[in-house]
Parts: C-alpha cells; sequence; structure tokens
C-alpha cells in the first residue's frame, strides 16, 4: 500500500503515475498518449465509441467537441495487409463523417511539445479550412523496378479517402 510507504523516495511519484492508469488504455503505449494529452487544453475521452457508414468503431482517444480522434498505432498493430486496408477502409468512413485523425506511434511520445503541436493542428483543421492538400500514391509494396503495372490506379481505400475528404471539404 502507498500508505505504508508514506515518506519514501519515489512514492509521490508512484502516486502521480498511478493516477494516470486508466483501465481504459489497452496498452502502454495508449497510457503514455494519455499522460501527453493531459499536459494540452483539451477534454479527451479514451475508447470513444462512434458511429460511421453504418458501423461502430471504437477510437482510442477522441476530442469529441473537435471530432479529432487520436489514434495510438503500437508495433504489433498491423499484422498483415487486411488489417492495414480494415483500419484505412475505418478512418476513410470516419473522415466521411467530419473526424480528423492523429496517428501516432511509439517515436512521437518521444518529443510531447511535437505531438501536442500535431494535435492543435488537427483541431484547426477540424474547425474548417480554406483548402486542403491531399497527398495520395501507391503503397511501397506496389513499387518494384522488377514488374511492370498493368494500371497506375491508386487502391481503392485510397479512392474512398479522397472521396471522403471532398464530401467533407470541396476545396
Amino acid at each position: 500500500s502507498l500508505k505504508a510507504h508514506a515518506g519514501s523516495t519515489g512514492i509521490d511519484r508512484a502516486r502521480a503515475w498511478l493516477a494516470d492508469i486508466d483501465p481504459r488504455h489497452e496498452s502502454a503505449g495508449e497510457t503514455l498518449t494519455a499522460v501527453i494529452l493531459r499536459q494540452g487544453s483539451w477534454e479527451f475521452e479514451p475508447q470513444l465509441w462512434v458511429r460511421a457508414g453504418g458501423r461502430r468503431f471504437r477510437l482510442d482517444f477522441a476530442l469529441r467537441e473537435y471530432k479529432v480522434a487520436i489514434e495510438f498505432d503500437g508495433e504489433g498493430k498491423y499484422t498483415g495487409p487486411e488489417v492495414m486496408e480494415d483500419q484505412l477502409a475505418r478512418q476513410a468512413a470516419l473522415e466521411a463523417e467530419g473526424w480528423v485523425f492523429v496517428r501516432l506511434g511509439w517515436a512521437d511520445l518521444d518529443d510531447p511539445s511535437t505531438l501536442l503541436r500535431r494535435i492543435a493542428e488537427a483541431v484547426a483543421v477540424a474547425r474548417g479550412c480554406e483548402t486542403v492538400v491531399l497527398v495520395a500514391g501507391l503503397p511501397a509494396a506496389a513499387e518494384s523496378e522488377g514488374v511492370d503495372r498493368t494500371s497506375f490506379a491508386l487502391p481503392q481505400q485510397q479512392l474512398d479517402l479522397i472521396e471522403a475528404v471532398t464530401s467533407v471539404n470541396p476545396r
């Protein structure tokens, strides 16, 4: 018990860390993300369920007021191409409903100020912007010097994303 160790070296720091532990966080990365989010000025909700395209999806963190989704992508999350395709389709469906995404990984947690700035930029985008710049292209797996392509068409999930973004902001 922490009470039994009152006054011991490190006990105050242990109490502070325990305050950051939330059983809704699904990984250590999400817990550390929450620690950084608390440094910002936004109210966030962990593990928020939302509807889009007739389906329910759960967001790691959400700034519901601004429709900003913050997703921590750990190293073991994408176990195959179909998992990545599902994530991109999920994101496209949510973006079609006006959600703006901030995706982050372990390296992003090393620089809290940059992460908080990225979230602030996402909030600004969610509030409305004059022009959208969307960059699309073929994934690295489709690029090869040893094989000729039969088409230059973008993958369907990127076409879906382009359609979703232009439906929210045609500029």
